[in-house]
């Protein structure tokens, strides 16, 4: 047999299939078993005489390779798995995040070859060790992981580079549960000698989370932060270097990224809310991330909710939305901290809102404007268009005095467009203006339609807002009125309630027209009820006679149109600023108040304090 065909043999033949080599005394031979698909083959040839002795010496060199080859990784291994315990805690506990913490294998498995380490692992624990208190910048873990499986671990680059290489790492299937805190701020970074043994770099080709349920404890509390059910994730090319860690930008990097999860709740407001998501999809090749069911869930009954603060606060509740971003780059956020998108569409939102005015609201507490928000950010924002689809907002209050009756306004059907979410230098010099289109229904009857245009550049926050609301019936405002002013609308048609306004973060001026006809008041009784006798009714007439126009236009077909001038409350919300300013204008119109007017009153209310 030639030289060529024992090559072509032995080439057909994997190296680390080769169980038995053997040598005939007298004949060059070798008789290969090898294992085929877990069938053991035997290959017989023969490849000589004694008397040619280069080939002889070949064969010998050939054998002691395979048979170092083969024996070499048993060695390794068995070295390896001697030592398993050990060698995985330094590697897992080196770094600066997972220092003074120690670590628990229920079992744990190496299996080395020269492609590289394979490591499985079952009920893995890691806690830290020791009485003391983390210092500034430490953490404190608390980690229980049922399955983990790594592939293709290399030991060149941690030994020459200091890298973390593999070709996969797997989590699942199976229950996590973390505990983490942080000492201190979360800018505050751990000192340089601290991350001395940190890895540079740590590289994942393929990163996988089967089918796990993973909860986020607070070890302070023992509440949970986070829960996350049937979570599953795909990501190719996973990278996370030390200067990404150090990074307040950069968060890692990421070819690709897809999964799936049945729900996930992030519990917030110091455990008394949680925001929950059903059914969560995304994947950065379609750019979609996308929950079937988005809601916010209070924990506490609106009265004893709002109770608990020393100050006027909001109870929110938002149920039976859905959530869809499209075009939302993962890779470019996780590299810049920048959140790109091109739509975000929230379909079928119920929100709910309760307030109890008779709770302190003085509380030098200062929200902020709407450029402000966008302004202070954590991260960069452009989202191109907001859209939402058939919305309803439901406001309810209980008033600053005896009644025992609470204020109520809705609004449904509400269609909204918001573009141009940015606050991105480059994008604001495209367009500077936060666009917002909404129409909808006042208490299910009135037709209302709003724009907002804000300056984002306006360091003062300038904005125009201009609407319009009607026909509708008046009676059907009166849950929102009477249980506030202890009057009521008996009758009347408003027309239209038109305004356009243009304000900043400390005034606002402009117009309303208001027009209605058949206008008659009525008088609720001492616990704002509408219980009517002999001497409320009397009252209610003299009002109508004299003090309350009853159509505008009058009967001549004279127009009064409102003057609006309001001062924004720095203590309050964007919405009570809006309120504000319409509502100037529907007093000037009834009252005749001109703007020199308003402004006399806002300064004598200021001067009071």
């Amino acid at each position: 047999m030639t030289d060529h065909k024992i090559v072509d043999i032995l080439h057909k033949v994997p190296h680390h299939k080769i169980r038995v080599f053997a040598l005939h005394h007298e004949t060059v031979a070798c008789l290969f078993i090898c294992d085929f698909e877990g069938d053991a083959t035997p290959i017989f040839l023969t490849l000589g005489t004694m008397k040619n002795k280069g080939l002889f010496r070949l064969l010998v060199a050939l054998i002691a390779a395979m048979a170092l080859y083969w024996a070499l990784p048993l060695a390794i291994n068995a070295y390896l798995n001697a030592n398993a315990n050990r060698i995985v805690k330094e590697l897992l506990t080196r770094t600066a995040e997972f220092q003074n913490h120690d670590v628990e294998f229920g079992n744990l498995w190496l299996d080395f070859d020269f492609r590289g380490t394979n490591l499985r692992m079952e009920d893995v624990r890691m806690w830290r060790v020791g009485d003391e208190s983390p210092e500034d910048g430490e953490w404190d873990f608390d980690l229980h992981v049922e399955h983990a499986v790594i592939t293709g671990f290399n030991w060149f680059p941690l030994i020459f580079r200091n890298e973390i290489v593999l070709d996969s790492a797997l989590v699942g299937p199976g229950h996590a549960q973390l505990k983490i805190s942080r000492s201190k701020s979360e800018d505050v970074y751990l000192a340089d000698e601290k991350r001395e043994n940190d890895y540079d770099l740590i590289s994942v080709k393929h990163l996988g989370v089967r089918e796990v349920s993973f909860v986020n404890m607070d070890p302070a509390t023992d509440s949970v932060r986070f829960d996350i059910h049937r979570l599953n994730v795909k990501a190719d090319r996973f990278v996370l270097s030390k200067e990404m860690i150090m990074s307040k930008e950069e968060l890692f990097d990421v070819q690709r990224i897809s999964g799936k999860a049945g729900r996930v709740e992030v519990h917030v407001d110091k455990d008394r809310a949680k925001v929950r998501g059903l059914n969560i999809e995304f994947d950065t090749d379609e750019g979609r991330l996308a929950a079937e069911v988005l809601q916010f869930i209070n924990k506490l009954h609106p009265h004893v909710y709002v109770h608990q603060f020393a100050h006027e606060v909001d109870w929110i509740k938002l149920e039976n939305s859905s959530l869809e971003v499209i075009g939302l780059d993962v890779r470019h956020f996780a590299r810049t901290s920048e959140l790109h998108a091109d739509t975000v569409k929230v379909v079928s939102p119920r929100v709910e809102v309760y307030r109890d005015k008779r709770v302190d609201d003085r509380h030098n507490v200062y929200p902020k404007m709407v450029h402000e928000i966008l302004r202070d950010l954590p991260l960069g924002l452009d989202v191109r268009t907001i859209l939402l689809v058939d919305g309803r907002a439901g406001y309810s209050e209980q008033p600053d005095n005896e009644s025992e009756r609470k204020s109520y306004l809705f609004f449904d059907n509400l269609n909204a467009v918001i573009s141009n979410a940015t606050n991105l230098a480059a994008k604001l010099e495209d367009d500077h203006h936060l666009h917002v289109d909404i129409s909808g229904r006042l208490m299910g009857k009135g037709q209302i339609n709003g724009t907002f245009r804000y300056d984002l550049t306006d360091s003062r926050g300038g904005f125009t807002m201009r609407g319009r609301l009607g026909p509708m019936a008046l009676p059907d405002l009166n849950p929102l009125v009477e249980p506030q002013a202890r009057i009521g609308m008996e009758s009347g048609s408003l027309t239209q309630l038109a305004w356009n306004i243009a304000a900043n973060e400390i005034e606002g001026t402009g117009d309303v027209l208001f027009e209605y006809e058949g206008l008659k008041i009525k008088i609720m009784d001492r616990d704002y009820q509408d219980r009517q006798n002999v001497f409320r009714k009397v009252l209610a007439g003299l009002l109508n006679k004299t003090l309350v126009p009853s159509a505008n236009p009058d009967s001549k077909g004279r127009v009064r149109e409102g003057v609006v001038y309001a001062e924004r409350d720095p203590e309050k919300f964007i919405f009570n600023y809006w309120w504000r300013l319409i509502s100037s204008g529907l007093r000037s119109t009834l009252t005749g108040e001109d703007e020199s007017d308003l402004r006399e009153k806002a300064e004598r209310k200021r001067g009071a304090g």
